[in-house]
């Protein structure tokens, strides 16, 4: 695998970041509901590079305008002082792990038996 360019990944933390502010908890979700493939999505949150009539449509289903998107980018990048652009990245990656961490636990924690939690509430069929 060849190493991306640090600027798409920062670019990256502040798409997904724009999803989950959206609600959408997942790029799957996100990428259905607006008709894109899956896979372009996820690879655009993933640092890949985007050509400009997709940044432009990401754009709108970000609802940002694409100065909105370049300014946010320009605070985690070199544009602000070393120490502060550190932090803002390293805030925005502990978020993403954080998520991360939780959709694992969710998905890979099974019913405590031992409490008899493994029953179907009636709730939880609607």
């Amino acid at each position: 695998m060849k190493n991306k360019d640090k600027r798409l990944y920062d670019f990256a933390i502040i798409i997904r970041n724009q999803r989950l502010d959206l609600g959408y908890s997942s790029a799957e979700k996100f990428s259905y509901a607006n008709g894109i493939n899956r896979s372009v999505y996820q690879r655009w949150e993933n640092g890949e590079d985007l050509n400009l009539s997709s940044l432009l449509r990401l754009c709108e289903l970000l609802g940002l305008s694409a100065s909105d998107l370049f300014r946010m980018w320009e605070e985690c990048n070199e544009k602000m002082p070393k120490t502060r652009m550190q932090l803002r990245l390293e805030e925005l990656k502990r978020q993403v792990a954080e998520e991360d961490n939780i959709k694992y636990k969710k998905k890979n924690n099974s019913p405590d038996k031992k409490n008899g939690s493994d029953e179907i509430n009636s709730s939880d069929k609607e």
